[in-house]
This record gives structure tokens, sequence and C-alpha cells, in this order.
């Protein structure tokens, strides 16, 4: 089974904080580009990989303008039972792509430890020979869990994708034997809002940003998170 390649995107995320989301949910209603819904809202759940020496999380707070985050996700409620994908997200400065990597098999985060999970997804894909993930994941242990519900629309169109994530909650998994979905780290209650287009449609996007209500600033879930948990 081969992985999968997104195309190339111009990204651009803002935060806030949550006591804000009326607001934000008007400004993209009411506004002239034309948003409707694009998918049943729904909860994402990550588990973020690193390498002992935290070399993903250390390019992401050195500002390295070329970098990416290894994770495993799935989507819905259900955190104990975890079927997915593999994902590595590349960023270079703004613009984003995705390799995917899907796993036909369905991990137990409930009674199973993180080595026996580490041990099933190293068996899956070198059953698959997915090598490039293969090869990353056997330096990378879980670092945190990561979860929010999100919103996803559209413009009329069709060239800029719009997400709202709000009730994000993170655990912190770095050094638990198994998997840790009780105890969420603190300071995880800012709303995302993300917007994605066609790299040859980023112009347009300064004009949609301009009317945009709130005094936003840059925000990187997977930062933030791990922040908190090491500044315990």
């Amino acid at each position: 089974m081969e992985y999968q390649i997104s195309g190339l995107r111009y990204e651009i995320k803002m935060g806030c904080d949550q006591f804000f989301m009326p607001q934000v949910e008007s400004w993209v209603n009411a506004h002239p580009a034309g948003f409707r819904k694009a998918y049943p809202a729904r909860w994402v759940n990550s588990v973020y990989l690193d390498t002992n020496s935290l070399d993903t999380l250390n390019d992401h707070m050195d500002g390295v303008p070329v970098r990416r985050k290894f994770r495993f996700r799935w989507y819905g409620e259900d955190l104990a039972f975890a079927r997915g994908q593999f994902e590595i997200k590349n960023k270079n400065e703004r613009v984003g792509w995705k390799l995917i990597q899907p796993v036909d098999r369905t991990f137990d985060l409930q009674t199973s430890s993180w080595y026996a999970i580490h041990q099933q997804m190293l068996e899956y894909l070198e059953t698959i020979k997915s090598n490039l993930f293969l090869e990353l994941l056997k330096v990378s242990r879980p670092l945190v869990l990561i979860r929010y519900y999100r919103d996803y629309y559209i413009s009329g169109d069709g060239h800029i994708r719009l997400t709202i994530d709000s009730r994000q909650k993170a655990y912190d998994q770095w050094m638990a034997a198994y998997p840790n979905l009780t105890f969420q780290l603190p300071g995880q209650e800012l709303i995302v809002t993300e917007l994605k287009t066609e790299v040859s449609n980023a112009r347009n996007m300064a004009n949609l940003l301009a009317e945009f209500p709130l005094r936003a600033r840059r925000h990187s879930k997977f930062v933030s998170a791990v922040s908190s948990l090491l500044d315990r």
C-alpha cells in the first residue's frame, strides 16, 4: 500500500481566546467570500511522535524554515481505539504538504502499553513495505496526544478552505508506559482558525484576512501543548 502525497497549499493559522468563538463564526458566516459548510464537524485526534532528542520540537521552537511533524491521526469521539493514518506534515514557511500512509489496523489505547502499540505499528509498516514511515517510526516515540473539534468550510469559488478548531485537549505521553487518556495538560483554551489555498491563490488571502474581527496571532497546537508539557 503506497502512501499518498497531498498537494502544495499556502496556509495561515491564527489563534484567539475561545471566548471569541461567536465572533469568529459570525465573521465566517457573513464573509463576502461566501463560506459554506464543507463537511460535518468532527473530532480530530493525533498522537505526535518525536525522537529522543526532540528534533521536531526543537526545529519548531528555533523557527527552522523547513520543518515537519510526524503523527498518527484518526477521527471520531473514541480515543480508546485508534484506526487512521500516519502523516508526515511538511512545511516550508507558509507552504505545507502532507505524506499520508493509511493504516488498516485498529490500535487499542485503552489496555495496551505504548511498547506493544509501537511494535504493532512497526510490524504493520514492515508488512506493507512502507519504508519511509517505518524508518521514521523506528527512531520516534509518542510525545503528546492532541484532540480538538473541527468545523470545515469552503469559499463560494471553492479555492479557500477554512477550519475552526475548538475544545482542544492535550495529553502528555512522553514518559507514559501506557497511553494517557485522562490527565490533560493545562493552557489549551485557544480556538484556532486556519485558511488554506493553492499557492497560486496566496495573494487573495491578504484581502480576506484584512476583515478578520480579532487581533489574531500565529499558533501551533503542537508547540503549545509540548511547551506546557515541558514547563511542568
